[in-house]
């Protein structure tokens, strides 16, 4: 980490970091987030958007992951569980602990109800 960027973290103290796929370059230097937890007084969000499909921000690191719409169009209840126990899975191996992918969107919901 470079020298100006840590200052600006114990100059602002974030609540937490994102990071996007053009961030993301391999399985070890997600894990390197955890060293910004030492310029920081509060716990910190580690942060992605893992949606799968076209919003693959680990398509580089674990290969593609289907998306949600892919997945609920299965209507297998198992499947569905399947995929959110994969992305808690991946998050948690990767050092993240905050997930900002859908839970439900107006389509799937149909998806479901249909």
């Amino acid at each position: 980490m470079s020298s100006p960027l840590a200052s600006l973290l114990v100059r602002i103290q974030p609540a937490g970091v994102i990071l996007f796929a053009r961030n993301i370059i391999n399985a070890q230097q997600t894990h390197k987030c955890s060293r910004l937890q030492a310029l920081v007084r509060e716990p910190l969000f580690a942060c992605v958007d893992l949606e799968g499909g076209s919003v693959d921000r680990f398509r580089n690191v674990t290969g593609p992951a289907p998306s949600a719409a892919d997945v609920f169009a299965t209507r297998d209840p198992g499947c569905f569980a399947k995929h959110g126990q994969n992305h808690r899975r991946t998050c948690a191996a990767l050092g993240f602990n905050l997930d900002f992918r859908p839970r439900n969107r107006p389509g799937l919901l149909k998806l479901r109800a249909g």
